[in-house]
């Protein structure tokens, strides 16, 4: 045996009892590159003491990121010993609240790194000093990209922070449940959250008191017992809202809680005035609810709003509902989620032309659909496999299906179960499945040209499989972004360094507009000990929260959405809300490169070609008009 061989032999060991329950497999690699040699000679012997050996890993991923590691009780002094052998002044003594006394090793968690990081780092300190090996972990280089607070203790998985809010929420909403009639008309029925925050899937993890994360205001639904007085005229309906939340607003502040009622005239469809109540929690979260009762989808159904309504009310909650019972199911689905929605940030996507909530049930698809392999037990892994799939998604000719009710496919009571058996995918709930097919057939009957929603990604929840991914209008963005996705992610497979994932290419814009940060550039790093413990007054709050260069991009999407697709990430700095570069791009329809006979009520600025009867589109005038409505905004653009 030689020595390389032996130090492999031994590193196996020292992982295999190191781990214990937290691997379930272990797999190591030579990765020493085979050298070519005549058959005609005898080989010649050279070093074999160099090289790389890599170790794949297997987690469980209900142990993996345990802090603690339990020893045998001070009772068993032989086994005691040997424990204390192998890990060193690592071990200590520690008396547990059963009366317990035991060997126990606790280890320190750090934000971009795994517990079993650290457990392989202190191994081989310690068995391998003499062996001079150095350690590199590939899944860190990725997971930095994941903003976390400035306290780099709590672990990438860890979800306290989401659950803090999540508390703070629920004492809220049992306040507002619990006022009477002679406070409010009618009794508050049920409190819903809809924001990505309060179920463990915003980029940022939520600080209290702070107002620059990506969900800093969670929003939220208030449902009131049925009445049948509720207006049927959809202005007065509003204004009725409006009216109950002032009287809300005015009970919370008896109770010492600060709140304020807005219009938000954007938020269906412009010139919808539609309410909403901020309160400032005495936990230090902000909240933001809107009223919603039962003639809500009838009124809007009338004015042909019923997609922008149910994205908002009904079809908000009931996703809620499911994502958040995936994050408890799946440990590290929390991690995977922020990690893929930090990557379609930076390449401009994320909530300018692909909704959060879709990229939730994307990332949904390698705990899911996990077939061939186990479902991940690394938020790193869980990336890498949903940019996978979508680089081999024909959208075109498939959708997806998600059966999140679905129990794993062979009992993990075996036992002769194997590693085979926590596999998701292989088996689906039938009346399901073919209710989700005959979704996808009749949306494809309906839309063959993919200019609604060319992704289906149909759950129990939304059995049309569109509710995500459909645009308001019918047109070829949906298209042209799906086929975007699909490109960057087939990029990124072939990227050697993965730390440039994050880093977007503009050479593929037609045009590149710098705007101005107006709150200037915010950090997210905070010590937990330094945090604020107060919110800035009412008007510093208001302008806190308010993201002029998003209302701008959303002008601009709006006017200019037949000559141009317009792409905006106001996060997509790993760590910051409103990055340094701050940049709104946009791509020229295609169909309006090519002259075209003039007529009027053209939809984009057009200057006469040498025909006199044909006109071309006018980018120069365009872009001249965008820097009019810009103002000080802009600091310069390029196409």
């Amino acid at each position: 045996m030689s020595y390389k061989h032996y130090v492999v032999e031994k590193l196996y060991r020292a992982l295999s009892r190191g781990y214990g329950d937290r691997v379930k497999q272990i797999a190591l690699i030579d990765q020493e590159p085979k050298q070519a040699f005549s058959l005609s000679k005898r080989r010649e012997g050279g070093s074999n003491n160099e090289g790389t050996v890599l170790v794949g890993l297997i987690l469980d991923p209900q142990e993996c990121e345990k802090v603690m590691t339990h020893g045998p009780s001070v009772e068993e002094e032989e086994e005691s010993e040997r424990f204390r052998r192998f890990w060193g002044k690592k071990s200590e003594l520690r008396r547990f609240q059963d009366g317990r006394i035991s060997e126990t090793i606790v280890w320190n968690t750090n934000a971009n790194k795994l517990v079993v990081h650290t457990i392989a780092e202190y191994l081989l300190e310690r068995h391998f000093s003499d062996c001079k090996a150095q350690v590199n972990f590939t899944h860190d280089q990725i997971s930095k990209y994941l903003p976390t607070p400035g306290n780099s203790e709590i672990s990438i998985s860890n979800t306290k922070l989401f659950q803090t809010k999540n508390t703070a929420f629920q004492k809220l909403s049992n306040l507002l449940q619990d006022m009477s009639t002679t406070e409010v008309p009618l009794r508050v029925k049920a409190v819903s959250p809809t924001s990505p925050s309060l179920r463990f899937a915003s980029i940022h993890q939520p600080l209290p008191f702070d107002l620059n994360g990506d969900d800093a205001v969670a929003n939220a639904v208030i449902e009131f017992e049925s009445s049948s007085r509720w207006p049927d005229d959809l202005k007065a309906l509003e204004k009725t809202k409006i009216a109950f939340m002032l009287k809300i607003s005015e009970q919370l502040e008896k109770k010492d809680y600060v709140s304020f009622v807005g219009v938000d005239e954007n938020y269906i469809k412009a010139g919808v005035e539609v309410g909403f109540l901020d309160v400032q929690s005495q936990d230090g979260f902000m909240f933001r609810f809107r009223v919603a009762t039962e003639k809500d989808l009838a009124m809007y159904q009338k004015v042909q709003l019923e997609l922008p309504y149910e994205q908002h009310y009904h079809g908000a909650v009931t996703h809620h509902r499911m994502v958040y019972r995936m994050a408890l199911r799946f440990p590290f689905y929390s991690p995977a989620v922020r990690l893929l929605k930090q990557w379609f940030s930076s390449q401009l996507l994320l909530d300018s032309q692909i909704k959060q909530e879709a990229v939730e049930l994307l990332a949904l698809i390698p705990f899911l659909d996990s077939a061939p392999y186990i479902p991940p037990s690394s938020a790193v892994t869980a990336f890498y496999r949903t940019l996978d799939f979508i680089s081999r998604w024909d959208w075109r000719e498939e959708g997806v299906f998600l059966d999140v009710d679905k129990s794993r496919d062979v009992s993990m009571d075996d036992e002769d179960s194997s590693l085979l058996t926590p596999i998701e995918g292989a088996r689906m709930n039938q009346a399901l499945y073919q209710q989700l097919q005959t979704a996808f057939s009749s949306h494809k009957e309906n839309d063959p040209a993919l200019t609604l929603a060319p992704m289906f990604i149909g759950t129990k929840v939304d059995v049309s499989g569109i509710l995500w991914t459909r645009q308001a209008e019918r047109s070829d963005v949906a298209k042209v972004v799906a086929s975007r996705i699909t490109a960057l992610a087939r990029a990124a497979g072939t990227i050697h360094d993965k730390t440039m994932l994050f880093v977007p290419s503009y050479s593929d814009y037609n045009v590149v507009i710098n705007v101005k940060d107006p709150h200037g550039v915010s950090s997210t790093k905070h010590q937990f000990k330094n945090l604020t413990t107060h919110f800035p007054s009412l008007d510093k709050t208001v302008n806190a929260i308010a993201d002029v260069t998003t209302m701008f991009f959303k002008d601009l999407q709006e006017k200019y959405k037949h000559s141009m697709i317009l792409f905006y990430s106001p996060k997509h700095k790993a760590g910051l809300r409103r990055p340094a570069d701050n940049v709104i791009t946009a791509i020229w329809h295609r169909d309006i490169l090519q002259g075209r006979k003039f007529k009027v009520n053209l939809d984009y600025s057009t200057i006469p070609q040498d025909d006199g009867d044909v006109v071309e589109v006018n980018k120069p005038a365009i872009i001249e008009e965008i820097k009019r409505i810009g103002g000080d905004l802009i600091l310069d653009i390029t196409f």
